[in-house]
């Protein structure tokens, strides 16, 4: 256990993959570690003398975005060893931070660094990616992707985009939803979108036509909802205001109307995310598991 509270600090991002956890920290160190019984460090190294923001995982294939544009690819078939497969992929102009949408060898991703247009690349040869272009297609509060694998997009009072990805090498908006509100998040199940909408409330839409986006409902508890944050099978995480850590519960016991049941200060955490079941909240200091019974209650387990 010291060997977490000395040597593990400044968590920038975690990746969970069933029961191992892949932790980039702010200062270049890369860890992987097996939560199976306890944690267990598999691997830890300083990997570069800059920083490290973000992480991406295609198989065995890790991607890691550093603060000066590269981006470093391992293959990590073997946790306690994984190969370096190549030297610093300098990815221009921007990184391939997050992946939207991935359709045969193409990707569409996001960046921190590139004003939130969504950019395209060619991944069929995965030890050099090949960036082809940044689109027209611009996002500013979040997205997500429906079960067509075309996309859906919050732009703040700008409204509600959806896009056909038919065409990967040529992106189309094909509907604009002008919310009430300022289009804050989403959260999209089943080719339902539950969008923060500022002081509008939540906004429902099925977005299962990308072409013809529809108002299910309306949901107005006079709050002030800054941005989606979290959802597990039943719950939605709502953001209100901007405190960043007060985060208002809803239930989802029909799908088209989020019941409201419950306010919870989770404090300062950076990331919020499910994998395999289970909950987990990210912390400058570490890792959490948490759950929630019937009640509504939650309890947290430190997992590093």
């Amino acid at each position: 256990e010291s060997y977490f509270k000395e040597d593990i600090h400044y968590l920038e991002d975690i990746l969970v993959a069933g029961d191992i956890i892949y932790a980039a920290e702010y200062y270049g160190w890369l860890s992987i570690i097996d939560i199976s019984d306890g944690p267990t460090v598999l691997f830890r190294e300083k990997i570069t003398n800059g920083e490290l923001e973000s992480m991406y995982l295609d198989g065995s294939n890790l991607f890691v975005n550093t603060s000066d544009d590269f981006t470093i690819h391992f293959d990590v078939s073997n946790k306690t060893s994984p190969t370096r497969l190549t030297s610093d992929i300098k990815i221009e102009p921007k990184k391939c931070t997050y992946e939207i949408v991935n359709k045969g060898n193409y990707k569409l991703c996001t960046s921190y660094f590139s004003a939130y247009y969504l950019q395209l690349y060619d991944f069929s040869d995965s030890l050099n990616p090949a960036y082809i272009k940044e689109t027209s297609v611009f996002h500013r509060n979040g997205y997500k992707v429906n079960s067509n694998g075309d996309i859906i997009l919050v732009n703040g009072a700008s409204g509600v985009f959806t896009v056909d990805t038919s065409d990967i090498n040529n992106l189309s908006v094909v509907s604009i939803y002008d919310s009430p509100g300022d289009g804050n998040g989403v959260y999209l199940k089943n080719d339902i979108a539950y969008v923060a909408d500022g002081n509008s409330g939540i906004a429902v839409l099925d977005v299962s036509d990308v072409s013809a986006v529809s108002v299910l409902n309306t949901v107005n508890d006079a709050k002030n909802f800054t941005d989606f944050k979290f959802a597990t099978d039943n719950l939605l995480f709502y953001e209100v205001g901007f405190s960043g850590s007060t985060l208002h519960i809803y239930h989802l016991d029909d799908p088209t109307t989020p019941n409201f049941v419950k306010t919870y200060n989770f404090g300062s955490y950076m990331k919020m995310f499910s994998e395999g079941g289970k909950n987990y909240v990210l912390y400058r200091d570490g890792l959490y598991q948490f759950d929630i019974d019937d009640s509504y209650e939650i309890t947290f387990t430190k997992i590093y």
